[in-house]
């Protein structure tokens, strides 16, 4: 169990290290995360809501990487057609009342990645009371890095799309 969200955040390691070159494995990778994301775990059994969180934070790093080296070669439009996808993981990590907070972080992270990458495409997206809720928590957080990161999708968001 301890090494698969390792071995998801690595993908985002990958296409951060290779950039536009990841566009091969973009669709097997997305599809992967995807399967990973459909995780459900016994809401009552702490070992395993810990390791839901742990999946959940690889597969936002993940994402990030990919966002991130996809959009430094200026291929960051092929991200479009799984736009749906990771904002549909985004509102089941901002549902989960069992949510750590280095999820909360990446999470809002992968909403300033996505607004810096892909700007007003994904405004209809990004634009839904959830993700003004998860930014909200992350402004809460006690933790100074995930105020930090919070404050900064906030920035993005406000200057890339309203």
């Amino acid at each position: 169990r301890d090494v698969k969200p390792i071995v998801l955040s690595t993908f985002g390691d990958v296409a951060l290290a290779i950039g536009g070159q990841f566009e091969v494995y973009l669709a097997v990778v997305m599809g992967m995360l995807y399967q990973a994301s459909m995780t459900q775990v016994d809401e009552n059994d702490y070992d395993l809501v810990d390791y839901l969180n742990k999946l959940r934070e690889g597969i936002l790093d993940s994402f990030t990487g990919i966002i991130q080296g996809l959009k430094g070669d200026n291929k960051a439009d092929l991200l479009m057609q799984f736009v749906d996808m990771i904002v549909n993981f985004l509102y089941k990590v901002q549902q989960d009342s069992h949510r750590y907070d280095p999820v909360t972080r990446a999470a809002c992270g992968v909403v300033g990645d996505l607004v810096h990458a892909l700007g007003p495409s994904v405004a209809g997206h990004i634009n839904q009371h959830f993700v003004t809720l998860l930014l909200k928590d992350g402004s809460k957080s006690v933790n100074h890095a995930t105020k930090e990161v919070s404050k900064w999708a906030r920035e993005v968001i406000s200057g890339r799309i309203r």
